[in-house]
């Protein structure tokens, strides 16, 4: 299908949102796939990961027009190969999202509804975000924080981060759209982004970019 989503967040930085809902051979038949992505899907063993893999690249030709190579650092951060910022997530082959930006940072992640990030959250919510959640919208509000983590973790791209200690989320109120800040704290430093999250039918999608 076509992008579930699509959206400008501003003139440097869009945004598109992919419902899985065709097979590994319809995605494929639907991208100009080349030599090296032939060899990339070889080493991906499951179809459900080749399908999020590849709807992954069906939003990014929707968006761009054309389908720009990803590339890696060395830590396993993604970027264009024009230099520009990409960010992906994708949730139980339903969802995929993408954001890309010229100038910014930027990280994203969609989550499905899950009861089990309550039983978690002590793992990785500080005692500042915690009281801000209520009984409430408690399990979306947790995976809004969550979320927010992983984009903050994505943005930073290396491993060496505690969600809990090293990632801190302004507390906010629980909406089914809002908007808050994010701080990732390393080595005495501290560098803060903008953090957005949505409640989308069952999924929450949620990103962070530079203030």
């Amino acid at each position: 299908m076509p992008l579930y989503r699509e959206e400008n967040i501003n003139s440097d930085t869009k945004l598109g949102l992919w419902e899985i809902t065709e097979s590994v051979e319809e995605l494929m038949e639907m991208l100009p796939l080349e030599a090296y992505h032939h060899e990339r899907l070889k080493d991906i063993h499951h179809d459900m990961v080749k399908s999020e893999w590849l709807a992954i690249r069906a939003a990014i030709i929707t968006m761009e027009g054309y389908l720009p190579k990803v590339l890696y650092t060395e830590l396993g951060k993604p970027y264009l190969e024009d230099g520009r910022h990409i960010s992906f997530s994708h949730t139980h082959n339903k969802l995929a999202g993408v954001i890309i930006s010229s100038k910014s940072e930027v990280g994203i992640d969609v989550e499905h509804k899950r009861e089990s990030v309550i039983r978690i959250a002590p793992k990785f919510m500080r005692e500042k975000e915690s009281a801000s959640v209520t009984d409430k919208n408690k399990m979306y509000h947790l995976l809004a924080y969550w979320g927010a983590k992983e984009a903050l973790y994505k943005i930073h791209g290396e491993k060496c981060l505690n969600f809990k200690e090293n990632l801190i989320v302004e507390p906010f109120d629980f909406l089914d759209k809002g908007n808050s800040k994010g701080h990732i704290s390393l080595d005495g430093k501290i560098r803060t982004y903008d953090v957005h999250y949505e409640k989308i039918e069952d999924f929450m999608l949620v990103y962070a970019m530079n203030t």
